[in-house]
């Protein structure tokens, strides 16, 4: 018998948070952003009210999508993604499987 694996954390936060807001990665990466978007959600949510993972946006662009349950809190992440790196062109998703409408 093989053994058992354990959930991956990717497929646990997608259960666990209602909301997700998905977001392209520019050509040239987020550098330093990265560091400060954490630095943000954790004044913001707290270190246990979102969580970052990778996603998909098209077979050509990479994506990080923030999990999260906040809805007072989406447009404000929303607005710190948007100053900081204008081209990510959020979409907030109700749900976990990526439907969504673009903000």
């Amino acid at each position: 018998m093989a053994p058992r694996r354990s959930t991956p954390a990717s497929w646990t936060d997608r259960r666990r948070f209602r909301l997700k807001i998905k977001f392209a990665i520019p050509p040239n990466g987020l550098g330093r952003v990265t560091d400060d978007l954490h630095q943000f959600l954790n004044e913001r949510l707290g270190r246990d009210g979102y969580a970052v993972h990778p996603d998909d946006w098209s077979p050509y662009m990479h994506a990080s999508a923030i999990h999260l349950d906040d809805h007072a809190a989406v447009s404000d992440v929303v607005a710190w993604l948007d100053a900081r790196v204008p081209a990510v062109a959020p979409v907030v998703c109700a749900d976990p499987t990526g439907r969504g409408t673009s903000l």
